[in-house]
């Protein structure tokens, strides 16, 4: 991603830091389970905001969790300025789409992938909207647990509409919501 780029979205993300009240930024820090060791040391929406960037909660490619808390603390002008401002970018800049993955995302990538996620495979899947009875199918049709593990992924993918539509941001979401964190470093930027 260009420098010009990167100051484009830390203005952004400072114009919303500061159109937040003191009582919103409470129960920002509050939604965000921010460590209480920390938690008074901020003074803006704008740390925050860092926080959930090194946690892969929001990039460039990814505004759903901002835009998500700035809905439960009542912000829907916020929340429909980072719409307006995805769609801005998106025509105007040419960034890389997904940027985060370390290598090319494709059908090697669910390959190994799925090789590391091994038993963890259906909690990831389900937190990628894979349904039940998709989990269920795999895991009747596929004895083994790696060949299990790629089907849920590639499923996930066919549901997505194809590796060009499917945002592997999610996958990296997924895992570190279920606290595989080396997985999750050994396949993207983080």
């Amino acid at each position: 991603m260009a420098d010009k780029d990167k100051l484009l979205i830390r203005k952004f993300l400072k114009e919303i830091s500061d159109s937040i009240s003191r009582d919103e930024l409470e129960n920002l820090i509050f939604i965000c389970s921010i460590n209480s060791a920390i938690e008074g040391t901020i003074t803006k929406g704008f740390q925050v905001f860092d926080i959930l960037e090194k946690r892969g909660e929001l990039s460039i490619n990814d505004f759903r969790r901002l835009k998500e808390v700035l809905v439960q603390i009542n912000r829907i002008d916020l929340k429909n300025r980072v719409d307006e401002f995805e769609r801005r970018v998106s025509a105007t800049t040419r960034l890389p789409l997904y940027a985060a993955t370390k290598m090319e995302f494709n059908e090697d990538f669910i390959t190994k992938l799925s090789r590391e996620v091994g038993t963890n495979w259906k909690m990831v899947a389900r937190r990628l909207g894979v349904k039940d009875v998709e989990v269920d199918e795999i895991e009747h049709d596929y004895r083994k647990l790696k060949e299990q593990s790629y089907q849920a992924f590639r499923t996930w993918v066919e549901n997505c509409g194809g590796y060009d539509k499917a945002d592997p941001n999610e996958i990296k979401t997924a895992l570190l919501d279920y606290q595989l964190k080396r997985i999750a470093e050994e396949f993207f930027d983080i």
